[in-house]
């Protein structure tokens, strides 16, 4: 492997760039909380206050006496370490074109981002609303969906949610009933599809990820997605904190090695629902 020119600097941008390519649940989270992260255990802070209090004015009498919000602080722990090391041997890069090392390290990237996105969607369980239960999930068919939906819609605004920015992330089998019911024209192969989004229905942007939680993957019983409001509902916090090449001393190869911490968290509760579903095929 031709690894004598190695820039630390870029191939750790390439590989963090495949990893944001490939998040769903990630994009729509709170990002302001990353700093200097280096070790995993690392703590970020979050403040969040209290709503203001919105009270009656009335010309020339009120006295405005500014209040104290109340302040509570929520703790995002940097807990998850994965790496990725993989080498070339010689021979075989003497016979091979290496500027094909590029794709590996793509796919490290796009294998991280995976897992991220995988431990995000798999926190559905500390959402503050719920739509059926995770014991009691819905039969969702083409006929329901449209309902199921609306009520995701009712839950937000009973809980005067804004309307700006909700989103909810689904299995992908959830878009075949949404296809089937008409409340959207697009389908998989509908070059419009990026980056996991695929329309904004009765409100909501719909995004797909396979990494939806489910009990069986097999049969899809107990789909968990979630549905929120961007930069609200998820806070994450990671840093590519270095991607290495060297020479391994029981080999004659070269070796490329990373590693990802991150952090993430519902940090918003009462704007986060987990809507339980079962796949359930047509009448």
């Amino acid at each position: 492997m031709a690894l004598d020119n190695f820039i630390p600097s870029i191939w750790s941008a390439n590989v963090a760039q495949a990893v944001e390519n490939n998040l769903v649940a990630v994009r729509l989270a709170n990002r302001s909380y990353e700093g200097e992260i280096r070790n995993q255990g690392d703590r970020v802070k979050v403040n969040m206050f209290s709503d203001p209090t919105i009270a009656v004015y009335t010309k020339n009498s009120t006295a405005i006496t500014p209040e104290n919000l109340s302040a509570s602080q929520r703790e995002l722990i940097v807990d998850r370490s994965y790496y990725f090391a993989f080498e070339v041997d010689d021979i075989d890069a003497a016979q091979a074109n290496m500027g094909l090392v590029a794709e590996p390290l793509k796919r490290a990237g796009y294998l991280l981002a995976d897992t991220a996105d995988a431990y995000m969607l798999g926190l559905y369980a500390t959402s503050g609303l719920a739509l059926n239960t995770a014991a009691a999930p819905v039969d969702l068919v083409s006929t329901n969906v449209e309902e199921e939906i609306l009520k995701i819609g009712r839950a937000f605004n009973i809980a005067k949610l804004p309307f700006e920015g909700r989103f909810i992330v689904v299995s992908p089998w959830v878009i075949d009933k949404i296809v089937l019911a008409g409340l959207t024209t697009k389908t998989a192969n509908d070059a419009m599809w990026a980056n996991g989004f695929v329309d904004r229905v009765l409100g909501f942007n719909i995004f797909m990820s396979q990494n939806v939680y489910a009990t069986s993957y097999t049969t899809y019983a107990g789909t968990a997605n979630i549905a929120g409001i961007a930069n609200e509902s998820f806070g994450y916090a990671e840093q590519i904190v270095k991607v290495e090449a060297y020479r391994p001393e029981s080999a004659f190869s070269d070796a490329v090695k990373g590693l990802h911490l991150y952090g993430g968290k519902i940090m918003r509760p009462d704007k986060t629902l987990a809507w339980y579903c079962d796949m359930t095929d047509e009448a």
